[in-house]
């Protein structure tokens, strides 16, 4: 598997009244399309309703991938406007710490460039590999 070297760090204004349209274009739609990008290796969705913020982290094997997506994100604001979306940021940086629970027998994984992988809804995934703990 793959070791995660950068990730993209992007935050949006969202229109909260369009939030049920918006959470179903992000199942639909965005997490199926960055799952097929190139050097993906996991990303995570937030959201601070206190600001209408939402904070996006993924994380690349490669900053040439992590380069690629910023600038996709960046190109995509016309589409993102039109969702309710505002970018307010986008910036690639180094990935310096991975840390992943594997599941209560094993504890944590920590480690520089750790890798962990979930293919799941659920609270739980399974971990496809682990490119390197320390």
């Amino acid at each position: 598997m793959t070791q995660s070297s950068h990730a993209t760090l992007a935050t949006f204004r969202m229109d909260l009244s369009r939030e049920e349209e918006q959470r179903e274009a992000l199942h639909r739609v965005i997490v199926p399309g960055v799952r097929q990008g190139p050097g993906v290796l996991s990303g995570h969705w937030t959201l601070d309703r206190s600001t209408s913020e939402s904070i996006v982290m993924i994380t690349y094997g490669s900053l040439v991938a992590a380069g690629a997506m910023a600038a996709n994100i960046r190109a995509n604001a016309e589409n993102q406007k039109a969702a309710g979306l505002e970018l307010l940021s986008v910036r690639v940086l180094e990935l310096v710490v991975t840390i992943c629970r594997l599941d209560e027998r094993f504890g944590f994984l920590v480690g520089s460039h750790a890798s962990c992988r979930f293919e799941s809804s659920g609270d739980r995934g399974q971990v496809e590999g682990i490119a390197h703990s320390e």
